[in-house]
């Protein structure tokens, strides 16, 4: 039923993508400032507003518990100059991690392996603001692939 429900999203929507990840997160405990590391796995969902603007995105992980990210991105085509292939990625959202609410500050960097698939290097920092001041982060290896 989950699969049906997200093909026919998938369907609605044009030149979207989907990022598969994995990685170590980082999560601060409040009380004492130590950060207790735990592996991350993960899918972003991308759907572009325009055809040159910024990108909505929606992320479910899993790093000790569900993480939960949803957000605007824009992506940064290369100039002239730049290394063939390499796309980089800037965004902000809310996150949701482990009762806790704060912002999702996203930078992305992929290179082109073959028409649809990219390598993907991602890096999240995750300000926690309810109930109690905290961090949070991530940095995450995956691909990209374009479903449009």
């Amino acid at each position: 039923m989950r699969t049906l429900a997200v093909l026919l999203v998938l369907s609605w929507t044009s030149a979207q993508s989907l990022w598969l990840e994995t990685g170590l997160g980082y999560h601060e405990n409040p009380s004492t400032s130590v950060y207790a590391i735990a592996p991350k796995f993960g899918l972003r969902l991308t759907v572009p507003l325009a055809e040159s603007g910024p990108e909505l995105f929606a992320a479910l992980s899993w790093q000790r518990g569900l993480v939960v990210e949803t957000g605007a991105w824009f992506t940064f085509a290369p100039a002239i100059g730049d290394p063939f292939g390499f796309l980089s990625y800037a965004g902000v959202g809310l996150s949701y991690v482990a009762g806790r609410v704060g912002l999702a500050l996203r930078a992305a960097l992929s290179y082109e392996l073959n028409p649809g698939l990219d390598l993907a290097l991602s890096f999240t920092f995750r300000p926690l603001l309810f109930p109690e001041l905290a961090q949070a982060f991530d940095t995450a290896l995956g691909v990209r692939i374009a479903l449009d």
